[in-house]
């Protein structure tokens, strides 16, 4: 495709091909011009490079009023102007609409499709329209005829026409498509071949470091916002485990009681106890939270988007947890700034910082497993329901309520269920690493835990081997 083999150099042609799709797949949160900015970092353009193209596109497509709009206060035209925007805003050598006019009345049927032509005139980009539409095909497109996913014909409208003895384009069709099996192509048939687009669009955007950097600040910029207009998601993260730490863990100081156990050197409150496990919860909600806006996008199509970035899938779901890990940061930041004031902190302010790395080794993890279940659920309430069956077992089956030599005492098999249970781990790194310590156990389990983890995750969402491939594509549901 355009020079370039897909299979062996996807990111190549992918730099090069504008998508729209049949569906929308635009960020209803996000306002216009957040959009394009989203897309543009998902190609590597630059915050500043990147203004300048969105502004350029929005005044091409007659959309720059509208650029700090949110997106579902559009039409359903001019959401389809700004997803064309979006494809040109990269630069690339040929656009592919995918039944761009499905769902548009016939004035916005007509500007659409005015826009487009204007395009390959002006600016010599080559456009593959696919349409079940006859009345959109001009006497001078060339026309290729698919039936079942098998060229049954080329040629112009009128070489069609001829063919099948017929005035009317939507006949001729008719007439091509029954001429032959499905299973055949025609002796006569001749693949299409894109026109070539002049500089500076013939190049697309090349994949370089520097690119890498602008996608995952992309990435984590779009996230950032997600969670800033999802205030009540900041609000609950804090809730359950201050719940906890003020009503629960008054309740069971006198009946569990904690010896002195490492990293502990003396006796210590319950609620000082229970602090690292609340945070690794913290961890574990936001993880699968973050792993329910992957379904969300693909259930709205926006991960389509993600999908046909030049730059690897793996990279592009390190990102996504690099946002969640983020987002938990802040959320597990805020819960300890709250449990000072209840007296419940390390021996040593600086057990702030010394765990940060094992919270962002520990957000990692959790992050990546959701990644890897959020690839199973076609549907958003399908995930959300099994989220309790997973969260609520893993927290409570481990050590973030009460030491592991009092469950051994209570139950030999939940003991050992909890001693295998990644969640432990996580809990146990966190809190040696407040009193500036190193569980090295923990850390080798929560480092292997996270690679098996994203590698499922890379495969699942692998369109060509994963499990969405299995299912349809990213958004078979739909």
């Amino acid at each position: 495709m355009l020079g370039a083999d897909v299979r062996r150099e996807p990111a190549k042609a992918l730099s090069r091909l504008g998508v729209v799709f049949q569906a929308r797949t635009l960020d209803l949160e996000l306002s216009v011009f957040q959009n394009l900015l989203y897309h543009a970092a998902l190609h590597g353009i630059g915050r500043s490079e990147a203004r300048t193209r969105a502004e350029a596109a929005l005044a091409r497509v007659g959309l720059s009023d509208r650029a700090k709009d949110k997106v579902r206060a559009l039409s359903g035209g001019q959401m389809r102007r700004v997803e064309i925007a979006r494809a040109l805003l990269h630069g690339p050598a040929f656009l592919l609409l995918d039944e761009p006019t499905t769902g548009l009345d016939i004035g916005s049927r007509r500007t659409l499709t005015e826009e487009v032509r204007r395009l390959i005139r002006e600016d010599g980009i080559g456009v593959l329209w696919a349409t079940h539409l006859t009345d959109e095909i001009a006497a001078a497109d060339r026309v290729v005829v698919l039936h079942q996913g098998k060229v049954m014909g080329t040629g112009s409208p009128q070489e069609l026409c001829a063919r099948a003895k017929t005035d009317d384009v939507g006949q001729a069709f008719m007439t091509i498509v029954g001429e032959a099996p499905p299973a055949q192509r025609l002796p006569h048939e001749r693949r299409v071949r894109p026109a070539r687009a002049p500089a500076p669009l013939s190049h697309g955007r090349e994949v370089t470091f520097g690119g890498y950097l602008v996608v995952m600040s992309g990435i984590v910029w779009r996230e950032g916002l997600r969670f800033l207009h999802q205030r009540g998601r900041f609000l609950s993260a804090l809730v359950r485990p201050l719940v906890w730490l003020f009503i629960f863990a008054a309740g069971f100081r006198a009946t569990l009681g904690v010896s002195i156990i490492p990293p502990y050197e003396t006796y210590i409150l319950y609620e000082v106890y229970i602090a690292p496990g609340l945070m690794a919860m913290i961890q574990l909600f936001n993880g699968l939270q973050s792993s329910l806006s992957m379904v969300y996008d693909r259930e709205v199509g926006a991960m389509r988007i993600l999908l046909v970035s030049p730059y690897p899938r793996w990279f592009l779901l390190v990102s996504k947890l690099v946002a969640g890990i983020a987002v938990s940061l802040l959320q597990v930041y805020a819960f300890l700034l709250v449990a000072w004031f209840w007296e419940v902190r390390p021996d040593d302010p600086m057990g702030y910082l010394y765990v940060l790395p094992a919270l962002i080794v520990t957000g990692f993890m959790l992050g990546a497993m959701g990644l890897a279940m959020s690839s199973v659920f076609k549907q958003l309430e399908n995930f959300a329901s099994v989220m309790n069956f997973v969260i609520f077992p893993m927290f409570f089956a481990s050590s973030a309520l009460y030491p592991l030599w009092r469950v051994q005492q209570s139950s030999e098999l939940l003991y050992a269920i909890c001693s295998y249970n990644p969640f432990t781990h996580a809990v146990e790194l966190i809190r040696f690493a407040l009193y500036g310590q190193v569980e090295w156990t923990a850390l080798a389990v929560v480092v292997g835990c996270s690679l098996v983890f994203l590698i499922a995750a890379v495969f699942a969402y692998d369109p060509s081997t994963g499990l969405t491939a299995r299912r349809g594509g990213p958004d078979a549901a739909k």
